[in-house]
């Protein structure tokens, strides 16, 4: 994972899910309040990469700040037009088609 600068993960995913993955309560209930075994490895391993959810990233203003975060952690000095373009790549992976530029 050293060349990694961010990563996104499928939500509720029982695997990647960062949240709102099913747990079964002592009575067999489900409630939606655990992490993916792989996502909740991935952090672990490392904390400081930016990750966020394919569903989350269909808003854009955190969408806009995923890419920032990941454009930082690349140790760019990033430009609008480079966040524009980051932008437009990482919405391939998002429930919702691409987006206007910012």
């Amino acid at each position: 994972f050293a060349d990694v600068s961010g990563y996104i993960f499928a939500d509720r995913s029982p695997s990647c899910g960062l949240t709102g993955v099913k747990v079964y309560d002592d009575a067999g209930n489900p409630q939606r309040i655990g992490r993916g075994l792989y996502a909740a490895a991935v952090v672990e391993a490392r904390p400081q990469l930016p990750v966020a959810d394919a569903q989350t990233l269909a808003d854009e203003q955190v969408l806009h700040d995923f890419v920032t975060a990941v454009l930082a952690h690349q140790g760019c000095d990033a430009n609008r037009h480079d966040i524009s373009r980051a932008i437009e790549q990482a919405a391939a992976w998002t429930p919702r088609t691409p987006r206007k530029t910012l």
